[in-house]
């Protein structure tokens, strides 16, 4: 697959329609091949590389409210073990695609995460984006608990919402809408979810700021 790395950088938060989607950066990093190494030349380690590339696929696919974005934007100081034997890669065919096609592909996905946070800087709904951004619920099996997934993808709606391009109440009466409309799955059996009662009390505050706006 070619991605072709993306027009004018000048304004980080407008869509830029040259630049590569989450979806075709994921297919870039999960679709890399590269050539091997045979005998007794130097490469890089085979599985360390392809875990690394895994890593970057995945916090490229996830929500923008948890992705890693250091490890997002540190392909340019990214290094692999090299090895005389075993399996393992040509390095000049892992460094050209770091270089030349997963770097600035994943620049885009960076930028554009950048861009959002600054749509919504120094504002109240930028205050309860970066809120929902650090939220974290500790995983328990007994007790009344909603569905850790269900749970995170709501939140990760919101914080697009309060993130998206327009202005400020717009950003919150999208966000409240979606809150409000939320209806948690709750967990049966010992399976593993977010305590019922520190999701409500956390929804709630934000809910009653959101109202504020």
């Amino acid at each position: 697959m070619t991605v072709d790395p993306f027009g004018s950088a000048s304004d980080p938060t407008a869509p830029d329609p040259a630049a590569p989607s989450d979806a075709d950066v994921v297919a870039l990093l999960t679709g890399a091949r590269f050539v091997t190494v045979k005998g007794f030349g130097s490469g890089y380690d085979c599985e360390e590389v392809d875990q690394y590339l895994d890593r970057l696929a995945r916090e490229v696919g996830t929500s923008g409210r948890r992705r890693d974005l250091e490890l997002l934007g540190g392909i340019s100081d990214v290094r692999f073990t090299p090895r005389m034997s075993g399996v393992r890669y040509a390095m000049d065919s892992v460094d050209d695609f770091l270089d030349s096609r997963a770097a600035p592909a994943v620049a885009a996905v960076l930028g554009r995460a950048q861009g959002a946070s600054r749509i919504a800087e120094g504002t109240a709904t930028g205050a309860i984006a970066a809120e929902l951004q650090e939220s974290r619920f500790a995983p328990a099996r007994r007790g009344d608990r909603y569905d850790m997934d269900g749970i995170d993808q709501l939140l990760d709606q919101a914080f697009a919402a309060l993130t998206a391009e327009g202005d400020e109440h717009s950003r919150a009466a999208a966000a409240l809408q979606l809150l409000l409309g939320g209806r948690p799955t709750a967990v049966r059996r010992l399976r593993e979810g977010y305590r019922s009662a520190d999701v409500d009390d956390f929804l709630r505050g934000i809910v009653e700021r959101l109202r504020g706006i």
